[in-house]
């Protein structure tokens, strides 16, 4: 046998075993399962949360200048109703109580002054004019002896008359101009005063803002620092919580009070599942890290609409809020603690079901994959009732082999058989 065809032989038997290999290797095994006829389970189970029907959120006062925390009760505090849970620096509200204090005490000092000018002016006005009643009076009685005297006298007379008469009457109107102005000055002054005095009562109300106590028994929690990243934030970003010491925008929400004694439990059930639970319906709930044993529970409501829930926790499917009420809730349960849930539901007796998973939407029609002479035809199924886990079909036999994925994906996703290597050698 010469060189080349011994090189083409073996290159022959190598594409021979790559086709082989790549062809055992590359066809990934379907996973199936069978249609099951049996009872079914609709528990829904879900993760809820405590939480305080009853809570008041403490905001920082609404109040101008730097706010600054003094004291601040820490997350878990146990406060009663009027006990003080936060504090702020009331150092710049003191300094203008003081800067309108003297704003009033020296704005009533220049009433008194303008009272006590007016006073004098009055007495002085009133000399004045008793004086030029008086030279009207003299001028009056001179010229009444007119008939006696020389025509020139006499002439002089009534002109002194006519003065006497013009000075009394420019006194009389310098007087009530006078009057006219110090009223509008003491008006002047007076609101002065009572805008220095509005000044003080706000200052003393600023005062007693800063310090807050609490609407009623409970306990405290306090809320992010939103101010901590100095205004740059993203979905998801860690906050540190408010502590003493931090600067504070006014009418931030800095804690809130929760009341123990009015507590239930909260929780969400993916929209699909919706149709299974209903008010009144019974439920267990087992308080995660604890050795109780589960505790029963009620459905108290469903929401009325689905939704995502906050993009700070968007979830991928749209969800319902299930509200629970506890008959009786053990000791030292506060608000914040989270537990699992499992509402009892209806089961269903005697029918045909398959895994979640087994059953697919194609062009909005639930569609399933059955083995038929070695192939996977899609077949439409109409879908009774759906549970966490399963789903109750009809138009399927018993024991019937489907498939867990699509076909096509793993067609699509099985690897190429491999290429043979290109013939040559040396001769």
């Amino acid at each position: 046998m010469t060189t080349f065809a011994r090189d083409a032989l073996i290159v022959l038997a190598a594409a021979v075993a790559a086709c082989g290999c790549g062809t055992a290797s590359g066809r990934e095994e379907m996973p199936t399962t069978k249609v099951e006829r049996s009872d079914v389970s609709s528990d829904v189970h879900t993760a809820g949360e405590f939480v305080a029907t009853r809570s008041q959120l403490i905001t920082a006062p609404a109040v101008g200048g730097n706010l600054r925390l003094v004291q601040l009760s820490p997350t878990g505090t146990r406060v009663t109703a009027d006990e003080v849970v936060m504090r702020f620096d009331t150092a710049e509200q003191e300094f203008a109580l003081e800067t309108s204090e003297s704003e009033v005490e020296e704005a009533g000092l220049e009433l008194q002054k303008l009272d006590a000018d007016r006073a004098v002016q009055a007495a002085q006005d009133e000399v004045n004019l008793l004086k030029a009643r008086f030279d009207v009076r003299k001028a009056e009685l001179d010229v009444t002896t007119n008939e006696l005297l020389a025509e020139v006298d006499a002439r002089k007379n009534e002109l002194t008359l006519d003065e006497s008469r013009r000075k009394l009457a420019q006194i009389e109107e310098d007087v009530r101009s006078r009057a006219r102005t110090s009223e509008a000055a003491r008006a002047v002054a007076d609101e002065k005063r009572q805008k220095a005095i509005l000044a003080r009562d706000r200052a003393r109300h600023a005062i007693e803002q800063m310090t807050i106590r609490a609407p009623f028994a409970g306990v405290v929690a306090v809320r992010q620092n939103m101010d901590a990243s100095g205004g740059f934030g993203y979905p998801g970003m860690s906050l540190p919580d408010y502590r003493e010491g931090d600067s504070v925008q006014p009418g931030r929400p800095v804690l809130q009070v929760l009341d123990p004694t009015a507590i239930q439990v909260r929780a969400r059930v993916a929209e699909s599942l919706a149709t299974t639970v209903k008010a009144n319906q019974k439920a267990e709930v087992l308080i995660d890290g604890s050795a109780r044993a589960p505790m029963p529970a009620t459905v108290l409501a469903v929401s009325g609409m689905a939704d995502r829930g906050p993009f700070w926790r968007a979830s991928t499917q749209r969800e319902f809020d299930v509200t629970f009420a506890m008959p009786a809730l053990p000791e030292g349960i506060e608000a914040g603690r989270t537990a699992r849930i499992r509402i009892e539901g209806t089961p269903l007796r005697n029918a045909l079901s398959l895994p979640r998973q087994a059953v697919f939407d194609r062009d909005g029609t639930p569609t399933v994959f059955l083995q038929q002479d070695g192939r996977y035809v899609p077949t439409k199924v109409k879908v009774v009732a759906r549970t966490q886990s399963r789903v109750v079909v009809d138009g399927l036999a018993e024991g019937a082999l489907v498939a867990l994925r699509d076909p096509a994906v793993i067609d699509d996703d099985a690897p190429a058989a491999a290429a043979p290597p290109a013939a040559g050698g040396a001769r």
